[in-house]
């Protein structure tokens, strides 16, 4: 793992099942933990990011740890391609602000920016 060159970064695993189409841990045990912590950063997998319908993904069970996991962090971030942005999923995860920074290649994002999203454009190597 890429990560574990970092050795001032604590990274905790938080078990649960692991959800093989959307590559997520889910299930009781997740929410449990997830109640007993208090994460500077939440790093949120994106799945569909719309301004007025806020964050959204497919499945109910994920909805609700995603919103867990952003209510205990201190900051919220994500990286966001074209094709998650400006779409709209199944179940609500919670309104636009709740992302305080978004990493993205697009560069069209001012709707974002002014919901509130600190917004980080990076280039694409493509």
């Amino acid at each position: 793992m890429a990560l574990e060159m970092h050795q001032n970064l604590e990274i905790i695993v938080l078990g649960g099942t692991l959800n093989h189409k959307y590559m997520v841990n889910m299930g009781s045990e997740v929410a449990n933990k997830v109640a007993k912590i208090r994460p500077d950063y939440y790093l949120m997998g994106m799945y569909n990011i719309d301004v007025s319908a806020g964050l959204t993904v497919p499945t109910f069970e994920e909805s609700l740890l995603k919103k867990q996991m952003a209510e205990v962090a201190t900051e919220t971030i994500s990286l966001a391609t074209s094709d998650k942005l400006d779409t709209i999923s199944t179940y609500v995860i919670g309104p636009i602000n709740m992302l305080d920074t978004m990493i993205t290649t697009v560069k069209d994002t001012e709707a974002y920016a002014e919901a509130g999203i600190k917004v980080l454009y990076c280039e694409d190597d493509e």
